[in-house]
C-alpha cells in the first residue's frame, strides 16, 4: 500500500509540473493548491488508514471488555443483594421464633440507592391466621432491628385449608 501512494505521488507531481506548462496563470495558484491536497491526501492515506483501522479495532475490544466486565459486575453485585436479602431474612424469622412468634415465611427486599447505599425496601411477614394476635409485636421486631422499609405482615387460615382438603378427600 505504501507502495502505490509513491507511485500515486510520482503521478501527481508530474500532473503538477504538465499543469505549470499548460494551464494559463490566471488559474495556476488555485491548480496548484488542489493538487498539493491531492499529493496530502495520496502520502499521508496509507498511514491513516492503518493507524484508523488498529484505534477502530482497539476501540471495539475495549468495548467488549467493558461490557463483559459491566456485565460481570452487575451479576455479582445482584448476587450480593440476593444473599443479603437471604442472610437478613433468616435473622429475623430466628428473631420472631426467639420471640415465640412462628412466622411460615418472613422475605426481605433490598434496594441499591443511587449514590449506591444499600436500604430495606419491604419485609413481608406470613404468619398463620391464629397468629394475628402477635401482629403488633412483629411489626415492632421487624422495625426495631431493620430501622428502616415497609413492613407488610399477611396471614393464612391454615384451618380453611384443612377444612377444604378433607371435603375433597372420598
Amino acid at each position: 500500500m505504501l507502495k502505490a501512494a509513491i507511485l500515486a505521488g510520482c503521478a501527481v507531481g508530474i500532473a503538477a509540473s504538465l499543469a505549470d506548462i499548460t494551464v494559463s496563470s490566471k488559474y495556476r495558484t488555485q491548480i496548484r493548491t488542489m493538487i498539493a491536497l491531492i499529493l496530502i491526501v495520496i502520502i499521508s492515506g496509507p498511514f491513516m488508514q492503518t493507524d484508523f483501522d488498529s484505534f477502530i479495532s482497539r476501540y471495539i475490544e475495549e468495548m467488549d471488555t467493558i461490557k463483559e466486565e459491566n456485565i460481570s459486575q452487575q451479576a455479582m453485585a445482584q448476587n450480593v443483594l440476593d444473599t443479603a436479602e437471604e442472610n437478613l431474612s433468616e435473622y429475623i424469622f430466628a428473631k420472631l421464633v426467639s420471640a415465640g412468634i412462628k412466622p411460615q415465611s418472613v422475605s426481605i427486599e433490598l434496594t441499591v440507592t443511587q449514590d449506591g447505599q444499600v436500604q430495606v425496601r419491604r419485609t413481608n411477614v406470613v404468619i398463620d391466621k391464629e397468629d394475628l394476635e402477635f401482629y403488633d409485636d412483629i411489626k415492632r421486631i421487624v422495625s426495631d432491628e431493620l430501622l428502616q422499609g415497609e413492613i407488610n405482615v399477611s396471614w393464612e387460615d391454615k384451618s380453611a385449608e384443612e377444612t377444604q382438603k378433607q371435603a375433597l378427600r372420598p
